[in-house]
């Protein structure tokens, strides 16, 4: 089924989000929708799944008119749409959430759907216990058991490693010959012209013209260092015989790694084969039966520390003697919160000027005024925000926990030269991510695999 937005504008009290758009989405094939953070892709796909409602414009199916008020508006045209951070009910289980809003015809299809995309999960698990990659097929599935005209992907890739991300693009491309028409929000360049039939860019809530802007993109690979110079004191953080057995999801066993001044220390691998728990347990968030130390050495001192129950978020902050900084993989409800306004959430538990979170907006280019909350922010704007705050700080030691998720190809580029400038002033650095962080700008590279640091 064809869609086309024709005129679409937006405008909140002090932006304009959409600028008369006007882009046509022909059936079985396959879009990108492509731009950089806040350019208005996903007030786009929110407009277009009934969540947001424009101020003015036409939806068109077919060349016909439609009125989306609601999301339920949407699904009863055929309009499915998968959330960057999809739509699960965590509390039940796999089963229970794929057949919520099914008919009993499309409740029988759950096993077929289930072993062509998630083939080895327990259909029993609760959905709390899934891993970030699971949620996303979860979601998925459930979107394609309505059997959608058109399907939204709102960075389906963001926390997919390499061949679950090819998987699902193999996926996609059979399923857009079936005659779906799958609009994707992306801000992979490679991916864009690697799969897609066809990629619209945005800037700023307009088409933009496609060929400049991924000239633009190319060339543009780096931006200015930080000029900040912090004179660090050399310092080495050792984390030893790390070791945890969670109920029910991957245990960790004896963990060692190092962190130094100055160095950068990547640790990649998957949810499932402990990731997650080892952020938790770094970060102090992580509350079952554990045991560990970290060895903090100076040039005049050594000191350790018990990671056992009660070491916490605000040990980790706070207690070591290093200004530390972190960016949580939940952006949403850890780095922040939808409910609490930007000024509440630069100031972070820490007093600041009248004037930090004006400075704070501006370092992360994002349009936003200090008393808006959080919730009006993109996932990929929320990102540049937490990461312009947690950077501010001139850390000693940063904690980035997949810290390129929702950001376009242009900031990562920036973010990567940051992070190198925080390295080059005597920062320790601490990557820990499922993405495709550069191994040669980090001096340590583990791998985390069934629990284990290889």
């Amino acid at each position: 089924m064809k869609l086309s937005l024709k005129n679409i504008s937006l405008k909140y009290s002090h932006k304009e989000v959409l600028k008369n758009l006007n882009i046509d989405f022909e059936e079985g094939k396959l879009h990108a929708l492509l731009g950089e953070n806040g350019a208005g892709k996903s007030t786009t796909a929110n407009i277009i799944c009934g969540e947001i409602q424009p101020d003015s414009g036409t939806i068109l199916l077919n060349d016909s008119p439609i009125l989306l008020k609601t999301p339920k508006d949407a699904i009863n045209h055929k309009i499915c749409y998968v959330h960057q951070r999809p739509m699960v009910a965590e509390s039940i289980s796999v089963i229970e959430n794929l057949k919520l809003g099914l008919c009993k015809s499309s409740i029988k299809e759950i096993p077929s759907f289930l072993s062509k995309f998630l083939p080895e999960i327990n259909k029993n698990k609760i959905v709390k216990n899934c891993s970030a990659d699971e949620k996303f097929f979860i979601a998925f599935i459930s979107a394609l058991l309505k059997h959608p005209d058109i399907l939204i992907l709102d960075e389906p890739t963001a926390l997919l490693e390499k061949s679950q991300k090819e998987f699902l693009f193999e996926k996609l491309l059979e399923i857009k010959n079936n005659g779906i028409n799958i609009i994707v929000i992306t801000h992979d360049l490679d991916d864009a012209k690697k799969y897609f039939d066809t990629i619209t860019c945005l800037k700023t809530g307009v088409v933009t013209d496609t060929e400049n802007y991924l000239l633009k993109i190319t060339r543009n690979k780096t931006e200015k260092k930080a000029k900040d110079s912090y004179n660090k004191t050399k310092f080495q953080l050792k984390f030893s015989e790390l070791n945890c057995k969670p109920s029910l999801t991957r245990a960790l066993k004896n963990i060692n790694f190092i962190c130094e001044s100055g160095k950068i220390t990547m640790i990649k691998g998957k949810n499932e084969d402990g990731l997650n728990v080892l952020e938790d347990f770094i970060t102090g968030f992580y509350t079952e039966k554990k045991n560990g130390k970290l060895l903090i050495s100076t040039e005049n001192k050594n000191t350790t520390f018990n990671l056992g129950k009660n070491f916490s978020p605000r040990e980790i902050r706070y207690k070591l003697g290093l200004k530390t900084g972190i960016v949580p993989t939940n952006r949403k409800y850890r780095g922040s919160n939808p409910q609490l306004t930007i000024q509440t959430i630069a100031d972070n538990g820490t007093k600041h000027d009248s004037e930090y979170p004006k400075q704070l907006i501006s370092k992360a280019q994002i349009n936003i005024k200090e008393q808006e909350k959080a919730a009006n922010l993109s996932g990929g704007m929320l990102q540049r925000f937490i990461i312009a705050r947690e950077f501010s700080e001139n850390p000693d030691f940063l904690i980035l926990c997949n810290p390129m998720q929702g950001l376009d190809s242009q900031t990562c580029e920036t973010l990567k030269e940051q992070i190198l400038s925080m390295k080059d002033n005597g920062c320790a650095v601490l990557i820990l991510t499922t993405e495709d962080f550069p191994d040669e700008l980090c001096e340590y590279n583990y791998q985390l695999k069934n629990g284990e640091l290889l």
